[in-house]
């Protein structure tokens, strides 16, 4: 879920940002937009790359966050779904549901936390600024500042 939410990142740049700087004055500009959020949802994809074998996956989704702790995260593998509080995670390969707290000292992040905690742990380049309409829409690639396994 943690690779899922970097990605996500990307998408929640599109026409937030207005003539930002750097990728540091993009981010803090997406964080104070997503700050007045009460909702949104977005389409994404995941590009895995495997660093050993160069090999890579693709993964297309779509994700709806309220509140800023409740969201919905939709894959073709997964259906992921909490309050907050609950974490409700279905696996259509094995057609089955895990029930499960959130936990405040988890590792995993929720999908605010990309745009609040990433920031700290990862470095921020930006790869592209691309123009469709009257948007801009920014791609951003996160690399871990510590070496990361899994």
């Amino acid at each position: 879920m943690k690779k899922i939410l970097t990605y996500l990142a990307c998408f929640l740049l599109i026409g937030s940002v207005a003539k930002a700087q750097d990728v540091n004055d993009i981010i803090e500009n997406v964080q104070k937009t997503y700050d007045k959020m009460k909702f949104f949802s977005a389409v994404f994809k995941q590009i895995e790359t495997f660093k050993i074998t160069g090999s890579q996956t693709e993964m297309l989704g779509h994700i709806y966050i309220a509140g800023g702790e409740k969201y919905r995260f939709e894959s073709d593998e997964q259906i992921i779904i909490t309050d907050g509080e609950n974490v409700w995670a279905y696996s259509s390969k094995s057609n089955q549901v895990i029930i499960d707290k959130v936990k405040e000292n988890s590792a995993a992040l929720l999908p605010r936390d990309i745009l609040f905690k990433y920031p700290k742990q990862y470095y921020a380049t930006l790869l592209s600024e691309d123009k469709h309409g009257d948007q801009t829409i920014y791609t951003i690639k996160l690399d871990p500042k510590e070496d990361t396994h899994g």
